[in-house]
């Protein structure tokens, strides 16, 4: 009796490990194929924190009454959000983070 309700235990646990392989969520995604254009994490991260930024400061800048000046902004300048994990020197970074965050500004400025 205690070898069938092992073997069934096993057979439990096994079916329930091998059922968690076919969600999505558990997999790697894979890799781009050959002439795709990679994006390393230091750029995405660097316009998403530019454009959001940006389309925040642009709304704010509309609704204010100010005139459009996507570069008169502490962000603009300091570029904030960057960390070494990221995978790319500060300079890449602020150089994503300021095209985002013109994009984003003119987004947020325009549609207000």
């Amino acid at each position: 009796m205690r070898r069938i309700l092992a073997g069934a235990l096993v057979l439990f646990i096994s079916g329930g490990l091998m059922g968690c392989a076919d969600h999505e969520q558990y997999r790697m995604s894979a890799p781009p194929p050959p002439g795709m254009d990679y994006r390393q994490p230091v750029a995405e991260t660097a316009e998403h924190n530019g454009y959001s930024d940006g389309a925040r400061d642009g709304q704010r800048d509309r609704y204010e009454g100010h005139s459009y000046r996507p570069t008169h902004s502490d962000r603009y300048e300091d570029t904030p959000g960057y960390f070494r994990e990221l995978g790319g020197d500060r300079e890449a970074y602020r150089s994503y983070y300021r095209d985002g965050y013109l994009r984003g500004y003119h987004s947020g400025y325009t549609r207000g």
